[in-house]
C-alpha cells in the first residue's frame, strides 16, 4: 500500500487505446518505469512520492521519444518518422480530444477543462503554426512510418488544421486569424503594417 508500494498509474489520454505516445506509454495506458514496477531498474522505495512519478513521467516526454526504446541503434530518419506520428496523435488526440467538443473533454472535471482550455488559448498560435508546417511535411493521407512497427494510420495535418481552427474559434482564441485573413496580412495586404 502508498506509500510502501508503488501507486498505480495508468495513461488516460490514448485515443480509446490507438496511440501509442512514447515507448514507455501503451496505448493501453500502462506506464513503464521502474519505480512503478514496470520496468527494470530502480525500485520504489516509501521516501519516493507522487512528484517523484510525475517528474519521471515529464522525463520520459522528450523530442526523440523514439530513442526511450532501449536497444534502438542511432537513426535519424527513424527518430524523425516516430516523432512525426507522435507529434500528430498528440495535436489529434492530447490536444484537440481533449479541449474540442467530444465526449472526453465532456468527462473531465469542470475545472481541469477550463484550465485546459485556457492552456489552449494560450498556445494556439503554435499549435497552428505546427499543423502548417507539418502539413507540408507528411502529405495527406500518407501512411505513419512507424520505426517500432507499433502503429498505423495516416496523416491529416490538414484536417486537424481545420479542426484547430473551429475549436479555436469556438473557444476565442484570441489569436485566432482564419487562414486567408493570415495569408492576405503575410502578403503585405490590408493590415499587413508594413
Amino acid at each position: 500500500m502508498y506509500p510502501f508500494s508503488p501507486p498505480k498509474v495508468r495513461l488516460m489520454t490514448t485515443g480509446g487505446g490507438s496511440v501509442h505516445f512514447n515507448p514507455n506509454l501503451y496505448s493501453c495506458g500502462k506506464v513503464c518505469l521502474s519505480i512503478l514496477g514496470t520496468w527494470s531498474g530502480p525500485a520504489w522505495t516509501p521516501v519516493q512520492n507522487l512528484t517523484s512519478v510525475l517528474l519521471s513521467i515529464q522525463s520520459l516526454l522528450s523530442t526523440d521519444p523514439y530513442y526511450n526504446e532501449p536497444g534502438v541503434p542511432r537513426n535519424v530518419v527513424a527518430s524523425e518518422q516516430y516523432s512525426d506520428y507522435v507529434r500528430h496523435e498528440t495535436m489529434r488526440v492530447a490536444v484537440l480530444d481533449m479541449v474540442g467538443d467530444t465526449s472526453l473533454a465532456r468527462s473531465m472535471p469542470p475545472k481541469l477543462l477550463s484550465v485546459a482550455r485556457s492552456l489552449f488559448i494560450a498556445h494556439f498560435p503554435v499549435y497552428r503554426d505546427t499543423c502548417e508546417e507539418h502539413a507540408k511535411r507528411n502529405p495527406e493521407g500518407a501512411a505513419f512510418a512507424d520505426p517500432l512497427g507499433r502503429t498505423t494510420g495516416t496523416f491529416c495535418w490538414r484536417g486537424l488544421g481545420s479542426r484547430l481552427a473551429a475549436v479555436g474559434s469556438r473557444l476565442g482564441a484570441a489569436n485566432f486569424e482564419p487562414d486567408a485573413e493570415r495569408s492576405e496580412r503575410d502578403a503585405g495586404g490590408e493590415g499587413g503594417g508594413q
